[in-house]
């Protein structure tokens, strides 16, 4: 995987007109696509939150709307399920090498005075991920006792995830500094590298806050 995350930032760092450096924070509200080959009853879960963290290096190319981005990302993906008797829970951190490219939807005309402008970009990113940590905690208030479960000894956990997602930015800019902004994402995860019979995927609603500096 370091090789993937090495390419990206190679990528992002050539034939560059313009650059910046930006910082992204957030939430994904996701749900897991669970599934066992073996069962015909697929197994339900609900909705989980988690936090979401992206740093990376945006390029534009002279005379071109179009810009692009490689960037480094960390994103937590949880869920609960259950019954009765028992609750599961499911806590797990993966981290990820991203390339986006950008085009702007809707431009305002600049305010020369204070030289500030709106924009409202479509975005469109391809990420590469892989776990870091995870957890599966089942909870039983029959025997009232806690059970702990490592996820990077389940197959369906590990190995190489595959996210494309498509979204929308809105970026206020203040060309001396950089911009703030303010993203929404569907994002959608397949592992590539699981040979089992269950089988794993997030589905997942991102919604993010950015800060973007300008670079030489």
């Amino acid at each position: 995987m370091k090789s993937i995350y090495i390419s990206f930032f190679l990528f992002c760092t050539t034939s560059v007109f313009s650059q910046e450096m930006y910082f992204l924070s957030g939430k994904n509200f996701t749900k897991f696509s669970f599934s066992d080959l073996s069962n015909s009853t697929p197994i339900q879960l609900q909705p989980g939150s988690g936090n979401y963290y992206e740093v990376g290096i945006a390029n534009s190319i002279e005379d071109q709307p179009f810009f692009y981005s490689g960037a480094i990302n960390l994103q937590e993906y949880n869920a609960i399920g259950g019954d009765a008797v028992s609750k599961y829970t499911w806590n797990s951190q993966y981290i990820g090498a991203k390339i986006s490219g950008y085009y702007p939807l809707l431009t305002s005309h600049c305010n020369c005075y204070n030289e500030t402008s709106w924009n409202v970009l479509v975005v469109a990113s391809l990420n590469a991920l892989t776990l870091l940590d995870g957890q599966q905690t089942i909870s039983s208030s029959y025997y009232n006792t806690n059970s702990y479960y490592d996820l990077n000894k389940n197959p369906e956990f590990t190995g190489l995830f595959l996210q494309p997602s498509v979204g929308l930015q809105v970026k206020y800019s203040m060309f001396s500094y950089g911009a703030v902004s303010l993203g929404y994402s569907y994002n959608k995860a397949f592992n590539l590298l699981n040979n089992t019979s269950e089988k794993l995927g997030f589905n997942s609603h991102q919604l993010q806050f950015g800060i973007h500096l300008n670079t030489p």
